[in-house]
């Protein structure tokens, strides 16, 4: 099993105050920022309900507002007004078929691609408790799985799918794509395999599920002597890196 003791001192150590609040977040499922600081998380909020990105010259970037969510479901800040908007945008976004795209996003990987963007705004969609809104989205996921089981995406695709469908309902269809997400986590770098872990998690796979068993033991066979995990990146990379892995695991081991 990981050291998460030694994984917490590093953070505490290495990261920043919004570090160690997202950390104590992660820990105990308790928001202790300002609220200035969940504030600043809805600053650039379009009147539509997204987010700009760099790429999207002041206009809500489909990509931006899913990666936007992701801190704020980390963080437990789901549920006000703002997050209704942002829900409501991306919602609208789904095609009758269940696809989602994006003019604005055609710049950026891996967002250029429809099946990662379906997968991703659906995964927000479903954890955002909006099942109406998440279901088209993760028919076309389950559509789109090749005759081999796998998905022409990227990693990122496969473990945001697995969890789409296991939140729609579609056992049978996501139990497929999580036994093959097993296999490819087994040699993917430490980054992928926590993130993968909290994708699921958000989901409510129940714990027992025997890709945790995988997460678990990779992120054990991959983190470094002092805590940390080893990441392509700045020092600002390696701490959001190790509190993901912390949180991709609390409670499973």
């Amino acid at each position: 099993m990981i050291d998460t003791a030694a994984a917490v001192e590093w953070v505490i150590a290495h990261g920043d105050e919004p570090d160690r609040h997202r950390l104590a977040t992660v820990l105990t499922g308790v928001w202790p920022a300002p609220l200035d600081v969940a504030d600043a998380l809805f600053a650039d909020q379009s009147p539509e309900g997204g987010f700009p990105a760099p790429w999207s010259p002041g206009a809500p970037s489909v990509a931006a507002t899913c990666e936007r969510l992701d801190r704020i479901i980390e963080l437990d800040l789901r549920y006000s007004s703002r997050v209704d908007r942002c829900a409501d945008w991306l919602a609208a976004l789904v095609a009758p078929d269940g696809a989602v795209r994006s003019a604005v996003d055609t710049g950026h990987l891996p967002s250029r691609d429809p099946l990662y963007l379906t997968a991703k705004v659906g995964w927000c969609l479903a954890v955002l408790d909006r099942p109406e809104a998440a279901r088209p989205a993760a028919r076309a996921v389950r559509d789109a799985v090749e005759a081999s089981g796998v998905w022409p995406s990227c990693l990122t695709t496969t473990w945001l799918a697995a969890a789409l469908l296991w939140a729609a309902g579609l056992r049978e269809e996501a139990d497929r794509g999580l036994d093959i997400l097993a296999r490819r986590l087994l040699d993917a770098p430490p980054a992928d395999i926590a993130r993968a872990g909290c994708a699921l998690r958000a989901t409510l796979l129940p714990p027992e599920h025997p890709v945790f068993r995988v997460v678990v033991r990779r992120l054990t066979a991959t983190q470094r002597p002092d805590g940390s995990w080893p990441v392509d990146g700045a020092l600002t990379e390696q701490v959001a890196v190790a509190i993901t892995a912390i949180g991709a695991v609390a409670g499973l081991v």
